[in-house]
């Protein structure tokens, strides 16, 4: 009995260690591509076990396919050591500080574990005065400590404040405080309906800094996927002296690059999302104005606050070329920025911060907010 339970074993890891290799075929894959990316070296560990054949025979079919797995499972770890040897000189030429010492890429699954914060759930109102929305908000201990206001992800017609909270918890430990905010979903709602709920928000938090302790003078915006756009969009419009950098992870930056450049419908459904948020199609909009009002890179200035960009080199969801383009137009228009390329990473790589992905990515956000918005 044991050699079939190994070759049933072997097999199964097979197919999940092909998930951090390949593009998803399916969007049901996508969160187990997540996790063979980001959590691939604990399922590594288990192929290696597999490897040796536990009736102590010579090496057999399981024993190859194991092995072909753990190095799969690896891959993303092995891959993420180029980037983590040249980040740091990066994000230092970007921000015009010298290099620090030490990597930012420690052993997978050893990461710092934050100390809890205390979450408190405020409510504030939405752009619609009559609606109120709730936000988590992650005290600092320093007093008067700057602000981070947190932007969810959820293709406009989904999420909630305390997705992913653990970057919210490690920032809360080293000073800054994090409001973790939300807005009213797709299809009900339409662009410009959620970027007008995050600037009322905005305004309600700055009403209510001396309340919560912070410095309403210095605020961050991070988003992720839609929260990533909308955390550039509000940048690139407000103009807000106050908000002195932003940080944004897989956004998608441009509507009119998108529609015509679609995901896998097997994977998301681009035109259907993108109609659902914006209200109408391409076709319906022939001068593709509100596909721009709603685009960074077509909002984007010279005032842009120091943007921190993070995207995994194969996601299926939105692609690398999205924030690549974003990129560029900064560099076009002198704003001090970073795009952080994870190759082997898709979307949501961010959610295990003690993986590849999350340890540059949270070491880069942390040095980010150390230069821009010092605590």
């Amino acid at each position: 009995m044991i050699a079939p339970v190994r070759l049933t074993l072997a097999l199964g890891l097979v197919g999940f260690a092909a998930l951090a290799v390949f593009r998803v075929p399916h969007g049901a894959l996508w969160k187990p591509a997540v996790i063979a990316t980001e959590w691939g070296h604990l399922l590594a560990a288990l192929a290696l076990a597999l490897v040796v054949p536990w009736d102590r025979g010579r090496a057999d079919v399981a024993s190859w396919l194991a092995g072909a797995s753990a190095l799969a499972l690896l891959s993303p770890t092995l891959r993420a050591i180029p980037v983590a040897l040249g980040v740091d000189a990066r994000l230092s030429a970007a921000i015009g500080e010298p290099p620090r010492s030490g990597s930012p890429l420690g052993i997978p699954g050893l990461g710092r574990t934050p100390k809890p914060v205390v979450v408190r759930t405020l409510s504030l109102p939405a752009a619609d005065a009559h609606t109120a929305l709730p936000v988590q908000f992650y005290p600092s201990a320093q007093p008067n400590a700057p602000l981070v206001v947190a932007i969810h992800g959820g293709s406009w017609n989904s999420g909630e404040p305390s997705q992913l909270p653990e970057i919210y918890q490690q920032l809360a430990g080293q000073g800054w405080a994090v409001a973790a905010v939300t807005y009213r979903f797709a299809p009900a709602f339409r662009h410009p309906t959620q970027s007008d709920d995050i600037a009322a928000l905005i305004a309600g938090l700055k009403e209510r800094a001396p309340e919560l302790g912070v410095d309403a003078s210095r605020l961050a915006l991070y988003g992720r996927s839609a929260g990533g756009q909308l955390a550039l969009l509000h940048a690139a419009k407000a103009r807000d002296p106050a908000i002195k950098a932003v940080i944004a992870a897989y956004p998608v930056t441009d509507f009119v690059w998108s529609w015509d450049h679609p995901t896998n419908p097997r994977v998301v459904d681009s035109f259907a999302t993108i109609t659902d948020y914006l209200g109408r199609r391409r076709e319906a909009d022939p001068d593709r104005a509100v596909f721009r009002d709603a685009s960074p890179i077509f909002q984007v200035s010279t005032d842009m606050p120091p943007t921190l960009l993070g995207h995994g080199g194969r996601d299926e969801l939105v692609f690398f070329e999205q924030t690549q383009r974003f990129d560029a137009r900064l560099s076009e228009l002198g704003v001090p920025h970073l795009l952080l390329g994870l190759p082997w990473a898709t979307h949501g790589f961010d959610a295990n911060l003690t993986g590849p992905g999350g340890q540059l990515w949270s070491w880069s956000v942390e040095r980010w907010l150390r230069r821009w918005l010092p605590v």
